[in-house]
């Protein structure tokens, strides 16, 4: 089982929207739209090189309100308490289980989505952001 097998499991349980297999880019009105639609947003921490890095997704999906699944590395650890404002899977089968469990249970999954939010808002945001720019300069 690979994670797009998983993803066409579910599809017929939610609706699921995979960005990769988009054939033009989107607008990031159309992004931004769908992340505010969406409850859990998936992403793929490993990278070209075969190493695990914090994509922009991630901050993208939390300040839209949406639960960040991912997989299991430890760039986002440095940032984001697991289990608590984002949630790491270790395979397709855990990834299947986590998400049939998040979405039985609306609360829990908007509990974990409001942390990721509330930590992405405060400490990850751009007038942070810039600040930070402007003093290094």
């Amino acid at each position: 089982n690979n994670i797009l097998d998983v993803l066409k499991r579910l599809q017929n349980k939610c609706r699921i929207v995979i960005l990769r297999s988009c054939k033009k880019r989107l607008s990031y009105q159309t992004y931004a739209d769908i992340l505010n639609r969406s409850k859990i947003s998936l992403n793929l921490s490993r990278s070209i090189g075969n190493y695990h890095q914090v994509k922009a997704r991630v901050y993208e999906s939390m300040n839209a309100g949406t639960l960040v699944l991912e997989t299991t590395n430890n760039e986002t650890t440095k940032r984001f308490q697991v289990g608590k404002e984002i949630l790491h899977f270790k395979s397709s089968k855990d990834l299947l289980r986590k998400i049939k469990l998040l979405l039985s249970k609306p609360r829990t999954l908007d509990k974990y989505a409001a942390a990721g939010e509330k930590k992405a808002k405060s400490v990850y945001n751009s007038r942070i952001f810039w600040k930070k720019i402007i003093n290094a300069i």
